[in-house]
């Protein structure tokens, strides 16, 4: 079975009238790395220059990368 892809992101209002998901922190880093060829090598992630990483919320990440059930995370 498939795991769901669609988790980890907020709706949240952008504009009056106007929602749009947008995803935690914990989500995004995940999804860029499992989308981006070679994400998951050390040297694209030092080039990836992250900043705040302190904000991250370590047991969320975890979670996040282990519904995702996928080896690259």
């Amino acid at each position: 079975m498939t795991p769901e892809p669609f988790f980890g992101y907020d709706r949240l209002e952008v504009s009056p009238g106007q929602q749009a998901f947008v995803a935690w922190p914990e989500k995004a880093l995940p999804d860029l790395v499992y989308l981006q060829p070679g994400g998951d090598s050390p040297g694209y992630l030092q080039e990836l220059r992250l900043q705040n990483l302190d904000h991250l919320d370590l047991d969320r990440l975890q979670q996040v990368a282990v519904k995702a059930s996928r080896p690259k995370l």
